[in-house]
């Protein structure tokens, strides 16, 4: 399984440009993109080194995505509140709204855009992405749920997301739209949490306590990279920051049996599986085959 994470790791670094990580302010984002990095250096062959950088921002990202979906989860339960949308769609849109407009960090908007680059090809979602894995049950990305997810990136900064949007065939009138319903979710989300944002010079709130259980065989090298990233500390720490929790919250990394991720109200807690970190690499290697297929004469 080890072998597995290394190849398919990789293999996912081919499917984005290395970023210069000095060019980017300094963030717990940024250092997470940092380690994980060097975490990746240490398990892949020697030589490889900017091609890992691309590799540890498409880990990263769906990481932080799938935690930032998790809390969109835990605050409806947690502020009590009054959202009438589907459960998945309003997490889904509290995950991009925050990831994008309220946290001001390059770095994972970065992450994002790695992400969001690889969900379609030639307007078709590619059947090779980990979130299509029926395995992950309720956050698996359908085709309507995909092109939501980017319709809102686009509509937050077209420019940003603008090999998302064309990878996506979204048209002109299209992407015009986004900008509008982008702008609706984010209007909606400010009343909705306006009273809970924490100021400058407020106290805080609930806190997260973080636990890793010790992996299973075969998960020993994602969870290495999961703790030495610290991408889970970065992502609870900007939602601890922005939100008066009204009570202390659990998040507990451990071997869920499948992968998946989710928020249980009666223990406050959040888990998020090393299946599901795992599934994310695991899907390189058909990441990696798609697009050679498809530029190759």
């Amino acid at each position: 399984m080890i072998g597995k994470f290394r190849a398919a790791a990789l293999a996912l670094a081919v499917l984005t440009p290395p970023a210069a990580s000095a060019e980017l302010p300094p963030s717990p984002f940024k250092d997470a993109y940092i380690e994980g990095a060097a975490y990746l250096r240490t398990v892949m062959p020697p030589g490889e080194g900017t091609r890992l950088e691309g590799a540890a921002l498409y880990l990263l990202g769906n990481i932080a995505a799938t935690l930032f979906h998790d809390f969109g989860h835990a605050l409806k339960s947690e502020l009590q509140l009054p959202i009438v949308a589907a459960h998945e769609s309003a997490a889904d849109s509290f995950a991009h709204v925050v990831m994008v407009a309220r946290v001001d960090d390059p770095a994972l908007d970065l992450m994002v855009r790695t992400v969001a680059e690889s969900y379609f090809i030639d307007g078709r979602l590619r059947e090779t992405d980990p979130l299509a894995d029926n395995a992950l049950g309720a956050h698996a990305m359908s085709d309507h749920r995909a092109h939501a997810v980017i319709c809102m990136l686009v509509g937050s900064d077209p420019l940003l997301f603008k090999a998302s949007a064309d990878r996506a065939a979204m048209t002109p009138e299209v992407r015009a739209a986004c900008k509008a319903e982008y702008a609706d979710s984010l209007a909606a989300w400010g009343y909705l949490l306006q009273p809970h944002l924490l100021g400058d010079t407020d106290e805080g709130g609930g806190a997260f306590t973080i636990a890793y259980d010790p992996p299973q065989p075969g998960f020993e090298a994602i969870a290495k990279f999961l703790q030495a990233s610290g991408i889970v500390e970065a992502a609870a720490g900007e939602l601890q920051g922005m939100i008066r929790l009204p009570h202390d919250l659990n998040l507990r990394i451990a071997n869920c049996g499948k992968a998946e991720a989710s928020w249980q109200p009666r223990t406050r807690t959040i888990v998020f599986c090393y299946e599901t970190a795992l599934a994310y690499s695991q899907t390189a290697m058909d990441l990696t085959e798609a697009t050679l297929a498809t530029s190759a004469p």
